[in-house]
């Protein structure tokens, strides 16, 4: 039996994990200084009224009463579910909170794909019919092989110098594999308003930089099991043994010299370090050896100007090795951070060798069947278009109404506590509802769908 990982528990997050380089550490009293215990003689309290945790919506199975609160709340109130809850062999986690959710709805969109595949008639059910059916698909997909993607394999191929390097990432990540690092669109922190480019560090095939530099046994092992994980996904892109396993060597010590350059955990939690506004200009002097002007046009950003960057110093850091490291060794690190991208597309004999290491890595002993990974595919890729036949049959127009009117009585109260409250001075109040009518409430489904009609 596995314990369950995740679940909300009472007031305690429940969560225990079968791999874990970074125990929790005890949370330190707020302020950072001691916690003054109160003196004098207890004031009176009103008796407790004496109710079952049914009655109030808790779970009493839940409980380790064998456990005590004071000095193991975690296991008084989350060890009962942990010792009788067993992991789906399909699944890393199991949470408690809305699993019966998901599960119905993944059902659902099962459902309506499959019927799709027999009987598809307006152009939304084309379009995820067209889509989920191709990741269905098996035979066709063994048959195509590599095939739909040697032109970005000889992209890297033609690797040999820092300027084909910039290209051929460039070209991935307008293919929609973020290599090295990660470009997206976001808010910018000090001005909501605008949306502007984000780069973050990236380039690494382990979750975290701690998973290269810890010194553990544990880590060890990892990084060990991860480059035959390496080697064996090169072997599939067509490398023999001998050259797969001297070039996953190189592709570790790559990514373990990029995890000394990355930020780690902690430094990535601070938004004011994690913000750094620049030009593009300042971006190419931090990472002169790339040629920026080429990225920018290639990912169809060529008329970008503000950015943010996470680490200007993870940009600097990179830059030294596009000059340190040679042409073939960055070939193969793309080759093989290609393969994970493309191994959700290609023939099973990669999906297969990902996840063995993907076991290893969280626990999970068994594949998903093929018809959740599809659906969660089409989920991500035509959201929308999935949604507005969820809505169409779970959500009608009523539903919305309803929900809307809550969040219209909820603001309409919280204006008039603003207004009484006694605190608070005239100006600050203008702000406040300022911000309030700011708001823009997302309820249900948008008022104008997403199009995912493009020009390949």
């Amino acid at each position: 039996m596995r314990l369950a990982l995740t679940t909300i528990c009472f007031a305690a997050a429940c969560t225990g994990k079968s791999t874990n380089l970074n125990p929790v550490q005890p949370i330190e009293p707020v302020g950072g200084g001691p916690v003054e215990t109160p003196t004098g003689p207890a004031k009176p309290t009103k008796p407790v009224t004496n109710r079952s945790l049914a009655a109030i919506g808790l779970d009493p199975a839940a409980l380790d009463r064998s456990a005590d609160p004071c000095s193991d709340f975690y296991q008084f109130a989350c060890g009962g579910w942990m010792k009788t809850t067993e992991i789906p062999a399909d699944k890393p986690i199991a949470m408690r909170s809305f699993v019966a959710i998901e599960d119905r709805n993944t059902e659902y969109e099962k459902t309506v794909l499959e019927g799709l595949r027999v009987k598809a008639e307006s152009p939304v059910e084309k379009q995820l019919a067209a889509y989920y059916g191709s990741c269905m698909d098996e035979a066709a997909i063994e048959k195509a092989g590599l095939k739909p993607f040697q032109p970005l394999v000889g992209t890297i191929a033609r690797v040999k110098d820092a300027k084909s390097l910039s290209a051929a990432i460039a070209t991935l990540h307008a293919a929609g594999f973020s290599v090295l690092f990660a470009l997206y669109p976001a808010q910018d922190s000090a001005d909501a308003r605008n949306v502007i480019a984000d780069i973050e560090q990236g380039g690494l095939g382990l979750p975290d930089r701690d998973y290269y530099l810890n010194t553990d046994d544990q880590s060890k092992g990892l990084r060990t099991a991860y480059e035959g994980h390496v080697a064996n996904m090169l072997v599939e892109m067509g490398r023999t043994p001998a050259v797969a396993r001297t070039e996953a060597a190189a592709i570790v010590a790559l990514e373990t010299s990029i995890a000394k350059v990355s930020k780690d955990k902690v430094a990535k939690r601070d938004p004011k370090g994690m913000y750094n506004k620049i030009d593009r200009d300042g971006v190419a002097k931090k990472m002169p050896k790339f040629d920026w002007n080429g990225f920018w046009k290639t990912v169809g950003l060529d008329k970008v100007k503000d950015i943010t960057v996470g680490s200007p110093d993870f940009l600097v850091g990179v830059d030294a090795l596009l000059a340190s490291t040679k042409p073939e060794v960055w070939r193969a690190y793309l080759t093989f951070h290609l393969a994970q991208r493309i191994a959700a597309y290609a023939p099973k004999k990669f999906e297969e060798t990902q996840f063995k290491f993907a076991s290893a890595l969280t626990g999970q002993p068994e594949m998903e069947p093929r018809w959740k990974r599809c659906t969660g595919q089409t989920d991500g890729a035509l959201g929308d278009l999935l949604g507005q036949l969820f809505v169409r049959d779970r959500f009608p127009g009523a539903s919305k109404t309803a929900a809307e009117e809550q969040v219209a009585a909820i603001t309409r109260a919280m204006v008039a506590n603003l207004a009484a409250l006694p605190w608070m001075d005239a100006t600050t109040k203008a702000k406040a509802n300022e911000k309030l009518k700011a708001m823009e409430n997302q309820i249900g489904y948008p008022k104008t769908w997403r199009s995912y009609t493009f020009k390949l």
